[in-house]
């Protein structure tokens, strides 16, 4: 599923996601983050293995992966496990929806 809501920019402990609009007609360069939700429905980096405990953690990950990008450059993939609960899929949709991520993918497997 590609969720395409738009949701306001939201400040973040790491400061806001939003810089200014790039010039009308400037390429967007797609960038991707994959995170993993295992069977458990924790939280992990899917590139490096590293467990995101916290959503304060996902978003020092997602500030530095985005850089000076903006929210919408970045596609971001949700690998769940299907036996995962579906709440916590759903927090974490909002969660991205709310800090102006908008290209997020989510995938069940298993």
């Amino acid at each position: 599923m590609i969720s395409q809501v738009t949701a306001p920019p939201v400040q973040s402990a790491t400061g806001a996601f939003r810089r200014p609009p790039a010039e009308a007609g400037a390429a967007v360069t797609s960038q991707r983050v994959a995170l993993a939700l295992d069977a458990e429905s924790q939280l992990f980096d899917a590139d490096t293995g590293q467990a995101l405990a916290a959503l304060d953690q996902l978003d020092r990950l997602l500030a530095e992966r985005l850089g000076d990008g903006l929210p919408e450059e970045l596609v971001i993939e949700i690998r769940a496990d299907a036996s995962s609960r579906s709440g916590v899929a759903l927090e974490l949709l909002q969660h991205l929806l709310l800090r102006g991520f908008v290209r997020v993918e989510l995938v069940a497997r298993g």
